[in-house]
């Protein structure tokens, strides 16, 4: 099972525009972003991300070449940067998704994004207690996980 967190568009009134725009990102280990770390952080369009990795890329290589490090040490440099981006690149996307304005709507464990997707229009999967459902989407069943109460319930 994958779990996906779900990140619908802000401001989009019609239901089937921001049916299109919701966005599900997969957690966990990226292999597209181990294999070819910033040109995935372009295509996902995480520009601090890809600036961050170019710059730490940059470090990496002048300190290699100060402290006249051997090559497998350089190699290990680079495999540890790009594991690094591979392991953080869902959190990296939502940090991402976050700063333009998508907001964080479920959380959904799922085998494929295709199920995950019938579940959230279902309205199923976890949704944050504090946040109003967004319009348009089944309101969850209950506000209240565990023993915290709801706004209103101590006044």
């Amino acid at each position: 099972m994958a779990i996906f967190t779900v990140h619908v568009p802000p401001g989009t009134t019609n239901a089937t525009r921001r049916a299109d725009r919701t966005i599900f990102v997969r957690e966990g280990f990226s292999v597209p972003a181990f294999l070819f770390g910033p040109v995935f952080l372009l295509y996902r369009r995480l520009w601090l991300a890809t600036l961050g990795w170019c710059v730490l890329a940059v470090l990496l290589a002048t300190l290699a070449h100060v402290l006249h490090l051997p090559v497998w040490s350089v190699t290990a440099l680079f495999f540890l940067l790009a594991l690094m981006t591979g392991l953080e690149a869902s959190t990296l996307r939502q940090a991402g998704l976050g700063r333009r304005g998508y907001i964080f709507a479920a959380l959904l464990a799922s085998a494929t994004r295709d199920e995950a997707e019938r579940a959230f229009f279902r309205g199923e999967g976890l949704r944050p207690p504090l946040q109003r459902p967004v319009a348009g989407m089944k309101a969850p069943e209950t506000e209240v996980i565990g023993i915290f109460p709801r706004a209103g319930d101590l006044a």
